[in-house]
């Protein structure tokens, strides 16, 4: 199979080079990995399913150049953000991709941390696409990613916790739930370093509650809204009152205490 310099390998092509014994991604040269990494960076999407197989494919030979790649992408994206057709991550991963498995989870998860802390303009788009791919990487939020979420907040490291805050609005919203040391942690450390740091990190915390779709009943609360009424009142009475996480704790269950008052008042106005 030939490897122009200009050319495009048709996507079945790459699957069936690498994949059907044909040749590895290890058997492959220096020029020829470029090749293939250039084309996948520049595909406008990485939705179809064959490419998922050879990214997938890829991260488990090379989890480093797999995590580049998926960098270059949302980097190719951040240059021209109207540019279309791109998206630079899928919506979703219908084949899995290995990446928390691999040795070198925690350097790929805090080489996503520290590029999302580079100088750049327009800092906003990055943080589109950062949390999800750190969380790609993490996959369960155990020990060792709690660790790292919080090592720049403990090291008062100012600039790069504000840098990362972002990538707590992707965390699996059990956490602020059953880790409440973590958070107390987390937003006590952050209101040392500065005001505006707690507000960023509590903010991303509170998305990360929020996330996800809602299903309910019209004219009655959300379910979620309940849940998150009935979970805060619980923490906080084991909390100081008056403090950085007591508040966080406040203003999750304020806001659905609105939604669920909302929602009364609607259902009585329909009457």
């Amino acid at each position: 199979m030939p490897f122009g310099e200009t050319g495009t390998v048709p996507y079945r092509l790459w699957w069936a080079f690498t994949m059907d014994g044909l040749l590895s991604w290890e058997q492959l040269t220096d020029t020829q990995r470029t090749f293939f990494l250039a084309q996948l960076t520049a595909l406008p999407t990485l939705s179809d399913h064959t490419v998922q197989q050879f990214v997938a494919h890829l991260a488990k030979a090379d989890s480093q150049a797999t995590v580049g790649l998926l960098l270059a992408r949302i980097e190719h994206w951040e240059e021209d953000p109207t540019r279309k057709p791109f998206d630079p991550l899928p919506y979703q991963w219908s084949v899995p991709l290995p990446l928390s498995d691999s040795p070198a989870r925690l350097d790929l998860m805090r080489s996503v941390r520290n590029w999302l802390a580079q100088p750049r303009e327009n800092a906003w788009r990055r943080e589109l696409h950062a949390p999800e791919l750190f969380w790609t990487i993490a996959g369960p939020a155990d020990e060792l990613v709690l660790s790292l979420l919080l090592e720049p907040y403990q090291e008062g490291d100012s600039d790069l916790a504000h840098a990362a805050a972002p990538l707590l609005s992707k965390m699996p919203k059990n956490i602020v739930w059953e880790q409440v040391d973590f958070v107390t942690v987390l937003l006590k450390t952050a209101s040392r370093l500065s005001e505006d740091l707690f507000r960023r990190t509590g903010g991303n915390l509170h998305s990360a509650v929020l996330s996800g779709f809602r299903f309910g009943t019209p004219g009655q609360p959300y379910p979620e809204d309940l849940d998150i009424s009935e979970r805060a009142q619980r923490i906080r009475v084991g909390l100081p009152r008056g403090s950085a996480v007591d508040l966080f704790y406040k203003a999750l269950g304020d806001g659905a205490q609105r939604n669920i008052d909302r929602a009364s008042t609607d259902d009585l106005n329909d009457r």
